[in-house]
């Protein structure tokens, strides 16, 4: 990582052409790309496992040829999530709408059998959060709903149906359901996750434990589950404070994005969306030991928007 991250940054900063255009590709490809990732691994877990896949609290990844938790795949899904309410509402070309939406709902639908609940929660927070940025922040008066709603209603017929399906037991799928990744898991937990139990306990343990090599994580016999615990855990304070006074710079330059008046409020918006469903992350996770790739591709945005917002010369209209 102290290699990788260093060189991630680099590569955002060297883009050539410095335009909005320009970052929603990067976006897109990122984006785009890890949801690709995830629909090959959909492929190879059904290839080697079938429907047993569900079951399973690993599954295959067609990179590494090993084995992964469900975690880091779910994670791989966060950009394409955050760019729901962009490309239902505002995206101009048919082609990255049409891409994007599919691979969401093939990437949700994994989702679900895996019985991952963040994912579900993050779809309906960033949607939440993108209409009021929209609406009442942004004030787009001209915000053209037909994409959503057709969405929306498509996406309640199928919870119609699943519904009818399940309470009437139709061609005897009851049983099945029962077993589907994400109906066990809200049946067993809820809500609960634990995680802010873990994250209490994680900072009783700091004062003890400086140096990093994971003795939280030991002590605890689970990661600690966001990124800056997570590095401190893994790397020590130095690093530690190193990403900490990273993570100030960067909120500074976001919130230098949204007072420009260089930025339309279209991409304002885009840019909004992609940051708060990335930080929402960043909590959630273990990204520094768990899912360095994730992180990567963020510094590598981050990078971007510094350079080419904020540093560039262009105006962006």
């Amino acid at each position: 990582m102290g290699f990788c991250f260093p060189m991630a940054y680099y590569i955002g900063s060297n883009i050539l052409k410095k335009d909005k255009k320009t970052i929603k590709k990067v976006v897109y490809i990122l984006g785009f790309g890890m949801a690709l990732h995830v629909g090959l691994n959909i492929i190879a877990d059904l290839s080697l496992d079938g429907l047993n896949m569900i079951n399973s609290v690993s599954h295959y990844d067609i990179w590494t040829q090993s084995k992964v938790p469900t975690t880091s795949t779910a994670v791989l899904t966060v950009f394409v999530i955050s760019l729901l309410y962009y490309l239902l509402i505002h995206e101009d070309s048919k082609k990255y709408r049409i891409l994007g939406i599919t691979l969401f709902v093939i990437v949700m639908i994994y989702d679900l059998a895996l019985g991952r609940r963040t994912p579900i929660i993050m779809v309906l927070i960033c949607l939440l959060v993108s209409l009021f940025l929209d609406a009442c922040i942004f004030k787009n008066k001209k915000i053209n709903f037909k994409p959503a709603i057709v969405a929306f209603i498509s996406f309640g017929l199928i919870i119609v149906l699943f519904a009818l399906i399940y309470f009437l037991n139709l061609f005897g799928l009851k049983e099945y359901i029962d077993n589907f990744g994400i109906v066990k898991k809200f049946v067993e937990y809820g809500l609960d996750t634990g995680r802010l139990d873990i994250f209490f306990k994680a900072i009783k343990l700091m004062p003890e434990h400086l140096w990093g090599g994971q003795e939280i994580h030991d002590i605890l016999g689970i990661q600690v589950h966001d990124l800056w615990m997570d590095t401190y855990d893994y790397a020590g304070i130095i690093p530690f404070a190193l990403l900490v006074t990273h993570s100030i710079m960067f909120v500074v330059t976001f919130v230098k994005v949204l007072k420009s008046k260089r930025v339309s409020n279209d991409f304002k918006l885009f840019i909004s969306s992609l940051f708060f469903a990335i930080t929402l992350q960043l909590f959630l996770e273990p990204i520094m030991s768990g899912s360095s790739l994730f992180i990567i591709d963020t510094i590598i945005v981050e990078a971007c928007i510094e350079k080419v917002i904020i540093y560039g010369k262009e105006h962006y209209e």
